[in-house]
């Protein structure tokens, strides 16, 4: 679903891999070891908030690619003066 409108947009795969971190593992983790009254669906919504941010970020810094550069600038300019 992702790789066409990437490709259209022309943006880099880099991206695909900030978009999918393994949340799945994470969730059936948190399964085992919560309270038996508390169920996948449960998790699964808890997790939304984040994975809504994620996004988010992933769309900011697909717009303004100049945010991602902005510290290792800061950082190289630092070690310049140095």
């Amino acid at each position: 679903m992702i790789n066409p409108v990437q490709d259209k947009l022309d943006y880099s795969p880099a991206y695909r891999v900030l978009l999918t971190p393994p949340y799945g593992f994470n969730l059936f983790y948190m399964k085992s070891i919560i309270p038996k009254g508390i169920t996948m669906m449960d998790i699964y919504k808890s997790v939304i908030p984040y994975v809504g941010l994620r996004a988010l970020g992933l769309a900011l810094v697909m717009i303004f690619p100049q945010i991602a550069m902005w510290f290792p600038g800061v950082i190289s300019a630092g070690l310049a003066k140095g």
